[in-house]
């Protein structure tokens, strides 16, 4: 977040100085929480969009190269803290892959209890990471084992978000597995 480019973080601090009641958007992988980020965020309503593809610190740190999923955790509670009270909000992006999906629901859940938002991204490319491209017997058990989930009926509007957003991304989980039925099985040849 404005953090390696001055010219980024001069344009925030004018929009601030010009235009308070706008909302900044910001999507980040997170990493960086410093006293430049600090300010922006204390002075501004700023929604920050994270990138975040695993609770689990290995998995995390192996699809993000150089990150550190403590820090990551760290910082997701002290973004959702400085930007709370200028009304804005910390939105989780995750990116549910052939690798992740079974940690979807989990993360619909860390984001519940935190009170984050969820957005799921669609992984296309590269193929062989995406949950699209596989045979249809893989992806009636991805789709039975996310639609067997369930969560706590909570009242927060975020829980109700994030719930919503994984109905959606089941139902695209289930328009692919109706697609993979109608597709050929692919041969592995050898030469």
């Amino acid at each position: 977040i404005v953090t390696h480019d001055p010219r980024l973080a001069h344009r925030c601090d004018r929009i601030i100085e010009l235009r308070p009641d706008l909302r900044i958007d910001v999507s980040t992988n997170g990493s960086t929480l410093n006293d430049r980020v600090r300010r922006l965020l204390e002075r501004a309503t700023v929604q920050i969009h994270i990138s975040f593809e695993s609770l689990r610190a290995e998995r995390y740190e192996a699809i993000r190269v150089g990150s550190d999923h403590t820090t990551l955790l760290a910082n997701i509670e002290t973004f959702r803290e400085l930007v709370k009270p200028n009304g804005g909000l910390v939105t989780i992006n995750t990116n549910p892959m052939r690798e992740t999906w079974s940690e979807m629901a989990d993360i619909v859940r860390f984001c519940d209890e935190r009170d984050l938002h969820l957005s799921f991204n669609t992984v296309i490319k590269p193929a062989e990471m995406s949950l699209q491209t596989l045979p249809a017997a893989e992806l009636e058990s991805v789709h039975a084992t996310l639609a067997a989930e369930r969560f706590d009926d909570d009242a927060s509007v975020a829980a109700r978000w994030n719930h919503a957003q994984y109905a959606n991304f089941l139902e695209q989980v289930r328009t692919w597995l109706e697609d993979a039925r109608g597709r050929p099985v692919p041969v592995g040849l050898r030469a």
